[in-house]
């Protein structure tokens, strides 16, 4: 039985938070039926556009004869269909991915492709494995001038010499 039906009552943070969780899918529903209509739309004005440059001769005219068109008008609908169609069908593979994987951000994305790829292990094997005496003297040299330090006594040298 649920908590409600048994009156019990729950703490405000959990049902915030579930609010807060139903309106994230809710919005990544909404994103992602968006950009699925866009795709929609946009494969079928690409189709109608194909289906309107294709020459069909009447029954007693030639079809031999070409009928006219213009390169230029052509090519730039051809460059705007198939970007329109591929951005929003792009569009809707990343809300459609966000959507079924609970991610909001590309950090959160990040995280989860690691963990379902199995990078996570990879990455604690490689912190953990043990460095030779000519790595760890370069990772100690490259950590010193990320934190500035050596550059006061270069420098102060480097004055001296020069006076």
């Amino acid at each position: 039985m649920s908590a409600f039906k048994q009156g019990l009552e729950l703490p405000k943070a959990v049902i915030e938070r579930n609010e807060e969780y139903r309106q994230r899918r809710r919005k990544q529903m909404i994103f992602f039926f968006a950009t699925t209509a866009v795709t929609l739309v946009s494969s079928r004005l690409a189709y109608r556009g194909v289906q309107t440059r294709r020459y069909v001769p009447g029954l007693f005219n030639a079809n031999h004869v070409p009928p006219p068109f213009s390169f230029h008008r052509d090519a730039i609908s051809a460059i705007a269909y198939s970007s329109v169609l591929a951005t929003s069908s792009f569009a809707m593979a990343i809300a459609g991915v966000s959507w079924t994987w609970d991610v909001s951000t590309v950090k959160e994305f990040t995280y989860k492709l690691k963990t379902k790829l199995g990078g996570d292990e990879k990455e604690k094997e490689l912190s953990e494995a043990k460095l030779d005496e000519e790595s760890l003297s370069l990772q100690d040299a490259i950590n010193s001038f990320l934190n500035g330090e050596g550059f006061e006594e270069e420098e102060a040298t480097k004055l001296a010499d020069s006076k």
